[in-house]
């Protein structure tokens, strides 16, 4: 029995958390209603990489799942510090759950976070050359059907259905690459200023520098005597020819002076 109990914590990270904690609905143990926010995020970029690298066959398999692995452990890892639940992954697209207090504000600062951290990892070196990832996303929040379908004996799938999802998916396939876009519900859950109208009827465009602060917010703020200098070559250069030829000099006021 123990060796199972430590069989059923070691799968833990691989199924989502909802599972842990479900509670049927009416009665039905295949059913469960949740509130929160879902968060559709898409990445664009994968799929022309996928169609170049399956010329290579395996190992070119095998490249894409490392890619596929090292961007999304990363946006997941950010994903999570604001409660995020991972409910599905397909492929190049994940499905997210936002429960409990300040659900909607948490799954817009998650997705504001992912974006920026996606400016960094998501700029790849393969063996295809270099790929720049982005990525589109819709936020919803209201109430969700979760079931749990199949033999319980052999298989079961978490599906995720209803109006709700629905328009996730539309927020998402009306985003563009690089918007995080919500729905009027989600909207009316968010602090006054933090989005506009989106391109149409029902979205809204998060306002990322308005939205409450710790997405992107400096965490730490230094005051100094003189903004920083370089020590730019192409300024060097352009001064040293300038002293050659007895040419004037240009501005100088970007450059460190050596010590």
């Amino acid at each position: 029995m123990a060796g199972a109990a430590r069989s059923v914590e070691d799968l833990r990270p691989y199924v989502p958390q909802l599972l842990s904690a479900w509670q049927p609905t009416h009665g039905d143990s295949r059913h469960m209603r949740v509130e929160g926010s879902l968060v559709f995020v898409d990445i664009s970029g994968f799929t022309k990489l996928t169609e170049r690298l399956a010329r290579k066959g395996k190992v070119g398999a095998e490249e894409m799942s490392d890619l596929l692995s090292s961007t999304f452990s990363a946006l997941l890892d950010v994903s999570r510090l604001e409660g995020a639940d991972l409910l599905k992954w397909g492929g190049d697209a994940v499905l997210l759950l936002f429960r409990g207090g300040d659900h909607a504000v948490r799954a817009c600062r998650a997705a504001c976070d992912m974006r920026t951290t996606l400016r960094t990892v998501g700029r790849l070196t393969t063996t295809e050359g270099t790929v720049t990832l982005k990525m589109s996303v819709g936020v919803h929040s209201g109430s969700f059907d979760c079931y749990l379908v199949g033999d319980p004996d052999v298989h079961q799938e978490l599906l995720v259905a209803g109006p709700g999802v629905s328009t996730t998916a539309v927020m998402e396939q009306t985003a563009s690459a690089g918007q995080v876009l919500v729905s009027t519900q989600t909207a009316a859950l968010l602090p006054a200023g933090s989005h506009r109208e989106g391109p149409e009827p029902g979205t809204h465009l998060l306002h990322a520098r308005r939205l409450l602060g710790a997405a992107i917010a400096p965490r730490e703020i230094e005051f100094t005597s003189a903004l920083p200098r370089t020590r730019s070559g192409k300024i060097m250069r352009r001064l040293l020819r300038a002293r050659a030829l007895g040419q004037p000099e240009g501005d100088l006021s970007t450059l460190e002076p050596m010590p």
